[in-house]
């Protein structure tokens, strides 16, 4: 114990002499460092997509980006990239033209589908990796993949499809590692979003029916047969995330006016969260981060005042801007590593110069960096014991109420875990 006091005390007079504390609060920051712009020859480079990909099957993951930019910083990247956590790298040479638009992992490879995607002179709509260059599995420029998602071992891909080559199919189509099926007779409309719930595959898009059925952008696929499911007045859907047993849905419908919509389904009931003064495009994607609905679009969720929040959230019950909001085209968001990443078409978040990519940490996520970095360090522990020393709530890590040596103890067991 009197050990345990004499290096408290020398880390105390350490911390007195050189630390501060503060609360550290939800903000925008560099995707990662060094922070490099993604851009293409027409400044209109957008990331679209984001996944994460483990391609040696040792446990190790990359995060994968897709779009249509073609460099980083002052480097090549041609429409896709990896990030390790400290470089970005190629996957292969790229894609020679088209866009990404979906992204999926399927039995340890990674696949893209797009439009008129182009690698080694072939031009097609789904993609790939062999581990050693790209192979292109749905040819011609007749589709464009909008969506992909794994079902029942099968990968699902959606968007406009009129033919997989020897198959026809109608916007939606399975391919099983060798060939391509279809889901039945398919559905009539044009694709945008996929989702498993409730062991369905459910499809979203601008879709009016499905075999003999009407649909309203909503429908699901058990496997062997379709149904329709959701309000009759919507018009289209443009994304889904699923949470906690919940389906969230992105929409548009028709409720005297145009208007753009959220609800969230359970299987059995519909509840509309509604978006105040909503404009534009239906949602073009949405995820839960740190128990909070997160959405974006093309365009500012405010038509009156077109004030840069076109990413929103979902915070007690109220939809505000998440931080200073971002203001252009948001097109994908992904949790890595605790932080929330956002995708799009844009220059700054925040009122920060990010382009392309940036990320959104909440004030919640790591409670051990305690001097807010980024990382852990052993200033970390300079500057919670100062807040221990001080009775700062903060430093209350045993959440009894007051500040005490319990609270050290559990300080240091979450620093030294890592979070």
């Amino acid at each position: 114990m009197m050990y345990f006091r004499l290096m408290l005390a020398v880390l105390v007079v350490f911390c007195l002499a050189t630390a501060g504390y503060g609360q550290c609060s939800s903000r925008y920051l560099a995707p990662f460092t060094p922070a490099a712009p993604f851009g293409n020859s027409t400044n209109n480079s957008f990331v679209k997509v984001m996944t994460e990909w483990s391609p040696y099957g040792d446990g190790q993951t990359f995060l994968v980006v897709g779009g249509n930019f073609t460099s980083i910083g002052s480097a090549t990247f041609n429409r896709i990239a990896t990030w390790n956590g400290t470089n970005w790298s190629s996957i292969g040479s790229g894609f020679d033209g088209g866009t990404i638009l979906a992204i999926a992992v399927y039995r340890g490879d990674l696949y893209v589908g797009g439009n008129a995607l182009v690698v080694g002179g072939t031009t097609g709509t789904v993609a790939r990796w062999n581990g050693s260059s790209w192979q292109m599995i749905l040819l011609g420029t007749s589709s464009i993949i909008k969506a992909m998602t794994v079902y029942q071992d099968e990968l699902v891909v959606g968007g406009i499809i009129y033919t997989t080559g020897t198959a026809g199919a109608n916007n939606i189509a399975r391919w099983n590692g060798s060939a391509w099926n279809t889901l039945g007779t398919g559905v009539q409309g044009e694709v945008f979003a996929l989702a498993v719930f409730n062991s369905q595959l459910v499809v979203g898009g601008h879709i009016w029916s499905v075999g003999s059925q009407m649909a309203h952008g909503l429908c699901a696929w058990n496997g062997a047969s379709w149904t329709v499911f959701g309000p009759t007045n919507i018009l289209q859907v443009g994304s889904f995330t699923v949470s906690n047993g919940l389906l969230y849905v992105g929409y548009k419908l028709h409720d005297g006016q145009v208007q753009i919509d959220v609800a969230r389904w359970d299987g059995l009931s519909w509840e509309r969260l509604g978006i105040a003064d909503g404009c534009g495009p239906e949602p073009a994607c949405m995820i839960v981060y740190e128990n909070e609905l997160v959405i974006g679009s093309a365009y500012s969720f405010n038509c009156s005042t077109n004030s840069g929040d076109g990413i929103i959230s979902l915070h007690n019950g109220s939809w505000t801007p998440l931080g200073g909001g971002i203001f252009g085209n948001i097109a994908s968001l992904y949790q890595y590593k605790g932080d929330l990443l956002i995708g799009g078409n844009f220059n700054t978040a925040g009122g920060y110069t990010y382009h392309g990519l940036a990320r959104w940490r909440s004030s919640t996520v790591c409670r051990s960096d305690f001097n807010c970095s980024g990382m852990l360090g052993i200033d970390d522990i300079f500057v919670f014991l100062n807040a221990w020393f001080a009775g700062d709530a903060r430093a209350d890590f045993n959440e009894d109420g007051t500040t005490n040596v319990g609270d050290i103890f559990i300080f240091l067991n979450v620093w030294f875990s890592g979070c």
